[in-house]
């Protein structure tokens, strides 16, 4: 049979999603013809939003499917009902089977309510598909099809659990040559394993798996990585993503894969638990070619911990972090607000620790999202009693995916079935005063997280209390609240309206905080600034004159910055009121480079309307010791490492 599978998806960054690929290459090796639709690589790419649902659906049906497939996921659900809806409306004949956790859990009442939904397989669907297609093309009926919800003319009949793959090494290997436009994706998924043994309330994945921790061997790991470098080695950019929300927690297994990765040029990233690691398997991570981690923390308060089940030694914390940025891998941290019995404390807690993060591991990435409740959790069916959630509303964060009143109708019509787009109800906290907290802390833990400690320390300030400070200042701004991002679009939106705030709120405040301000303000714009192309130059000697290339800074200051943002770690504020000289450049990604005082006065100099000559002799007048030539070498030296460069000839007049 020819069947569509396809997946819908928020990401901004195009990235090849391992679930519908595994379904195709396993139907594919049992004689079906899968065709793989990406229709979120086609809404960045030429789809208009206004009419994604009319030509999704006409891209689907051009394939000529004997059934469509839609795999979905929390934010992908309510656009999916509405293309399955348009497929229906133009071919009701085809049968569409709907997958994924986020239909898994309330499958009856989604076929009860969505006509245009035929099945609905729950949990996992290699087998349930292969059995489904048996069926279809033989004309049998599915009542004996393990694991799947369906309608049989006006009953909706839900067959028992179809039991787990035990061995996932009897999966075939992902079927690269099922993938069109390859050359777009620059992030692939490997699933390296299914199932989680915790039992975090908030979590899904623990019920979709039924808790059963299962992962692959580390031989077939690695084939499967090889694959992936070989089939996209054209790429220029290529990273792998093992998927599996704990890929650690065997040690034995990850010993064992490490050891085997190390021996290959991979680069990757993967999901881990906090208490799975340690200084000596990050070190072997390491080795292995992992360079990013994504942890979710999720509170700073270990009361909260305690509740949510999470249950992480949160004091563990920043020996791993600093363990992690000694060894270069980059850390993702997730944490929520708006949890379920939360209060202000907690909340302060929780952000505290994210501001301290970025000073155990500069590296990190701060993620602050507001709580929301996914459907088969825990957390989520004790809402459902005490009907606590709020009418629909998001800020636009996150938006639906195509941004159409169908879509917002059909959430707000259906609040049970599209629980991520509404707030859990905490009588203490105001949600979306919470939502506007987690950005503006995700904002000043990215780009000012030492001005904000000092500012906190100073005026006693708990983190919750600023930001009851400046929410409202950025709303009477009018200002367009957008999802953070470590980009420069983020940096240059929140920036300047947060600088208005400081001078308005604070007035003129302590001179160490001054610095430190233009201190972080200074660094960003070094990492940002468009890096200076080195042209190859014939002499760099006494006539050339120079300048600062561009993304390149120095700074004079009167407080020991460096030494003020190491205690800030400790949360003792030292204050060392000593002249420091630093150097900002793109590559200083951890800390500017610390200068001399002659350096600093060299540099200085080099401001385009001097010679090396003159620049030189004035500063041989003031040491006596410096002579010509050493002082050539130093500006040489500036030279070869992109800190300076010569002016052109044609602009030395102007």
């Amino acid at each position: 049979m020819r069947v569509v599978l396809t997946e819908l998806s928020q990401s901004k960054i195009p990235m090849l999603k391992i679930g519908i690929l595994s379904l195709a290459s396993f139907i594919k090796k049992h004689g079906h013809t899968p065709i793989l639709l990406d229709l979120s690589l086609s809404l960045k790419t030429g789809l208009n939003q206004k009419s994604f649902i009319e030509e999704a659906s006409k891209r689907i049906l051009g394939q000529k499917p004997g059934i469509i497939g839609f795999s979905t996921m929390c934010d992908s659900l309510p656009s999916a009902i509405l293309v399955a809806k348009q497929c229906k409306k133009t071919a009701p004949h085809i049968p569409i089977i709907f997958g994924g956790v986020d239909v898994s859990f309330e499958d009856k009442k989604i076929i009860e309510l969505f006509k245009d939904i035929d099945i609905i397989v729950r949990g996992e669907g290699e087998i349930t598909l292969l059995e489904i297609l048996s069926s279809t093309e033989e004309k049998r009926p599915l009542k004996n099809i393990l694991g799947i919800t369906y309608r049989n003319k006006n009953n909706i009949i839900a067959n028992p659990d179809r039991p787990l793959i035990k061995n996932l090494d009897t999966l075939p290997l992902p079927d690269f040559s099922l993938v069109s436009n390859l050359k777009k994706y620059k992030r692939i998924q490997i699933e390296a394993g299914r199932g989680c043994p915790y039992q975090c309330t908030y979590c899904s994945t623990c019920k979709m798996w039924r808790r059963h921790f299962r992962i692959k061997s580390p031989e077939r790991l690695l084939r499967e990585m090889r694959l992936a470098y070989k089939v996209f080695k054209k790429n220029k950019i290529l990273e792998l993503h093992l998927i599996h929300d704990n890929i650690l927690t065997n040690r034995k297994w990850a010993e064992r894969f490490l050891s085997l990765a190390g021996k290959q040029n991979f680069s990757w990233t993967c999901d881990a638990r906090l208490n799975s690691l340690d200084k000596r398997l990050l070190e072997k991570l390491k080795k292995a070619g992992c360079t990013s981690i994504f942890i979710g923390l999720e509170s700073g308060s270990a009361k909260i911990q305690k509740r949510i089940k999470k249950g992480l030694d949160l004091d563990s914390f920043p020996k791993i972090a600093e363990a992690a940025q000694k060894n270069s891998i980059f850390l993702s941290l997730s944490l929520m607000l708006g949890l379920p019995a939360e209060t202000e404390k907690d909340i302060n807690k929780t952000l505290m620790l994210a501001l301290k993060s970025k000073f155990h591991t500069p590296l990190s990435t701060i993620q602050l999202n507001l709580f929301s409740l996914l459907k088969g959790t825990d957390l989520y069916k004790q809402a459902r009693k005490k009907s606590s959630m709020l009418k629909f509303s998001r800020l636009g964060l996150p938006p639906t995916l195509t941004g159409s009143h169908a879509e917002k109708h059909l959430i707000k019509k259906h609040p049970e079935l599209f629980s991520y787009y509404f707030y859990y109800k905490n009588s203490r906290l105001d949600p979306k005063f919470l939502q506007k907290t987690g950005i503006i802390f995700t904002f000043l833990c990215e780009f000012f997280p030492a001005t904000t400690l000092l500012i906190m320390q100073n005026y006693s300030l708990p983190p919750f209390c600023l930001s009851q400070k400046i929410v409202p200042f950025f709303d009477a701004k009018n200002i367009s609240w957008r999802i953070p991002l470590k980009d420069q679009v983020t940096f240059k939106h929140y920036l300047p309206i947060y600088k208005e705030f400081l001078f308005h709120c604070f007035g003129s405040f302590p001179s160490d905080i001054k610095e430190m301000l233009i201190h972080e303000e200074t660094f960003q714009k070094a990492f940002f600034a468009k890096k200076t192309i080195k042209k190859k130059e014939d002499k760099f000697n006494y006539s050339s004159i120079p300048r600062l290339c561009n993304g390149v800074y120095i700074k004079a200051y009167t407080y020991n910055l460096h030494k003020t943002i190491k205690s800030l770690s400790g949360y003792n504020r030292t204050i060392n009121k000593e002249p420091i000289y630093l150097l900002y450049k793109q590559e200083n990604i951890f800390f500017p480079f610390p200068l001399s005082r002659n350096c600093y006065k060299l540099l200085s100099r080099c401001n385009g309307k001097r010679s090396i000559n003159r620049i030189v002799n004035e500063f041989k007048d003031s040491m006596t010791k410096a002579n010509k030539n050493s002082l050539l070498r130093v500006f040489q030296s500036f030279h070869k490492n992109g800190i300076i460069k010569a002016v052109p000839e044609t602009d030395k007049n102007k």
